[in-house]
């Protein structure tokens, strides 16, 4: 997904310790939320945090098994995240919640 521009270091890699964070509004089925996270463990190897959100609980539930069955990822995230340094975090969220993720 070369327009987050994933390689590029942010002002956190630069400046501080802070992982670099990424909030994908309206995950939908997660098929984007997959691309994103194999995107960000190859990109971000010192650790990120993932926020995926929806209004719908139905969507969440598609994102997460989505994840889930996605065989190389979840393999991954099961045998390498002893640090857990890869956060990822799924869930149900407004618009008026959004400023929880500033």
């Amino acid at each position: 997904i070369p327009q987050l521009q994933l390689n590029a270091p942010s002002q956190d890699d630069k400046d501080n310790k802070e992982p670099f964070r990424l909030l994908d509004v309206a995950t939908g089925d997660g098929f984007n939320s997959v691309r994103l996270i194999k995107e960000l463990i190859s990109a971000k190897p010192n650790g990120f945090e993932y926020h995926g959100i929806d209004i719908s609980q139905e969507m969440i539930n598609y994102t997460n098994n989505t994840i889930k069955n996605d065989i190389l990822l979840s393999t991954f995230l099961k045998n390498t995240d002893i640090s857990d340094k890869y956060k990822i975090n799924i869930c149900v969220q407004n618009g008026e919640d959004l400023n929880n993720y500033k």
